[in-house]
């Protein structure tokens, strides 16, 4: 069964191994990685940046995945030497939870059937 899948995260050690895996297995695979979505073909397409509900919106509702892998992260010890903990915790929170919530709010519109995975953050439980 050929599904289409959506991979956020997709240019992530984990999502590049998921999307080579899925695409070998013949599924139509599509990624959302920080410079944007990224087709099946491996073309860049355009700007979709999860924290935005209408770009989120307008990509789920144009690939209309059966599956989505949210594995969006945000990695403090390796992305911002110097930031203090204020600015890892919003930033945390945007991609770990702003993002998820308009993923899973535009996914349920749009794709009632479909199964999301998410694959959560450390920095989602604190210390």
């Amino acid at each position: 069964m050929n599904l289409n899948i959506l991979v956020i995260g997709s240019a992530g050690q984990d999502g590049s191994y998921l999307v080579d895996r899925l695409d070998r297995a013949g599924h139509d695979v599509y990624g959302i990685t920080r410079s944007g979505l990224v087709l099946p073909n491996k073309e860049q397409s355009r700007d979709c940046n999860i924290e935005s509900m209408p770009e989120v919106a307008s990509v789920i509702s144009e690939v209309s995945p059966d599956r989505v892998f949210y594995l969006a992260a945000y990695h403090h010890s390796s992305e911002e030497k110097e930031a203090g903990e204020g600015s890892i915790i919003r930033r945390s929170f945007a991609v770990h939870v702003l993002g998820l919530v308009n993923v899973l709010e535009a996914f349920a519109a749009s794709c009632p059937k479909g199964r999301l995975f998410y694959a959560a953050s450390s920095r989602v439980f604190g210390s």
